[in-house]
């Protein structure tokens, strides 16, 4: 038997990858040579291929591995080629993202998206929008309002990109401030400055009196404490801003002095604050006064009618005042011609050299007139005395001298007789009270004025 062994033929037949992604690109084609249509089957269910050419319809094929075989059409020799290729179709990535919404405002807490099934991609997008393009979080406050296009791309071995449309809109300016932050309960009342969009609502917890329109607040109406105001505008999106005011009660600026009216030789008067205490007391040029203590200090002042302001010095000060006569001292001084006086003078005249008007006093023994202090010498007792003058002022002043009163001298002397010769020996007089003085007229008697004797010859 003659037997005839023929040769196959020789084919080629690859596809220039030997991995698929269904999102790569589609429709690839192997490579055949020489390039004979024939058959083309695939060892498993799930790739989509077409059995004459070897195209491949990704999209529409399962994930997976394939044997892929070319089978050439018989020859003259009736022998075929059968040759394999194996693939493997990778599922691409999914890209699927979302933040939950697609409209934000810039004064939001900032936002990160859900990565559905692939984390690991980059975010990316158009100037303007602050992303982190690892975790694709927007910071919306550090965003510029408008619209972005947010990109997501996946880093596996099929990557894969979503879009998203991202509205970042603008925050209304809620801006406001009152011109203090201080207020007392009986002032006038305030109105906030709205330097933002007007037309929004205030509101502040309970105990402020507060128009929800204007801001406007009703001290007088409000309980005292402090408060914050809170200021909101509305839109497509909303702001809120604040403001603190604190409302005081007036503080109490009453004092007074003990006296109305008091004499600059009285101790130091102080006032008597029954109000609030800390605050600063002031007046008139010629009252020296202490501006912390409102201590007086007489001695130094001048005399007159003063008034004394005391003004507290909190947030809400109150100012009283009052008025304090001060009172210049009565001057006593008085003098007699000598402290001792003899009864001989018969009266002694007193000198009153201050202010007149006033009384004079003593003890028993000296006649002295009450009201002009002349003394009675004659009338008086000898002896040693303490004048004393009070003047009958508001500020009456007292001094007093000491005088001493001496009884009238026996002056009584005598000759032994009344009738000498001129022969006769000098004569001496008999003398009561010794230390006078003699004299004698008319001129011609020689006499002794120490001794009183008489010289005849």
């Amino acid at each position: 038997m003659n037997v005839a062994v023929d040769t196959p033929p020789l084919y080629s037949f690859f596809y220039q990858q030997d991995t698929f992604c269904t999102n790569g690109p589609n429709f690839p084609t192997p490579v055949l040579s020489p390039s004979v249509v024939g058959n083309i089957s695939v060892d498993a269910i799930g790739l989509a291929i077409s059995g004459f050419t070897g195209q491949l319809n990704l999209p529409n094929s399962q994930p997976g591995t394939y044997a892929v075989t070319y089978t050439s059409p018989a020859g003259n020799s009736n022998c075929v080629a059968r040759v394999t290729d194996t693939i493997t179709v990778v599922l691409e990535d999914n890209p699927a993202f979302n933040y939950g919404a697609l409209r934000f405002c810039g004064n939001e807490p900032d936002v990160t998206p859900i990565v559905i099934n692939t984390n690991g991609g980059t975010f990316s997008a158009g100037s303007g929008l602050a992303l982190d393009p690892v975790s694709g979080t927007i910071d919306l406050s550090a965003s510029t309002a408008g619209n972005y296009i947010i990109t997501y791309v996946t880093e596996g071995r099929c990557p894969s990109t979503l879009t998203q449309n991202v509205t970042i809109d603008p925050v209304p300016d809620a801006s406001f401030s009152y011109n203090q932050l201080n207020y007392c309960a009986d002032g006038t009342d305030p109105s906030p400055t709205i330097t933002g969009i007007s037309g929004g609502q205030f509101r502040s917890s309970a105990g402020l009196s507060i128009d929800p329109s204007t801001g406007a607040i009703d001290l007088s109406a409000s309980t005292l404490g402090t408060y914050q105001v809170f200021y909101t505008v509305t839109g497509n999106c909303s702001d809120t801003d604040s403001a603190t005011v604190v409302i005081n009660a007036r503080e109490d600026g009453s004092f007074n002095y003990a006296v109305a009216q008091i004499c600059q030789d009285e101790a130091n008067p102080l006032p008597n604050i029954t109000g609030n205490a800390g605050g600063t007391f002031s007046s008139s040029t010629g009252l020296v006064l202490n501006a912390s203590t409102g201590e007086v200090d007489l001695g130094a002042s001048t005399a007159g009618l003063y008034t004394i302001v005391y003004q507290t010095s909190g947030v809400c000060p109150d100012t009283s005042s009052t008025a304090l006569l001060v009172q210049s001292v009565d001057d006593a001084t008085f003098n007699y011609p000598s402290s001792n006086l003899c009864q001989s003078l018969g009266t002694v005249l007193a000198n009153v050299t201050g202010t007149t008007g006033g009384q004079f006093s003593t003890t028993t023994g000296l006649v002295v007139n009450a009201s002009t202090g002349t003394i009675d010498a004659l009338a008086s007792t000898p002896n040693t005395y303490t004048i004393r003058y009070a003047t009958s002022g508001s500020c009456a002043d007292t001094s007093t001298q000491t005088i001493t009163l001496l009884p009238l001298e026996d002056a009584t002397f005598n000759y032994p007789q009344t009738v000498y010769c001129e022969n006769e020996p000098n004569v001496t007089p008999s003398i009561s009270t010794a230390g006078g003085q003699f004299e004698a007229s008319p001129v011609g008697l020689s006499l002794n004025a120490g001794t009183g004797t008489i010289d005849f010859g």
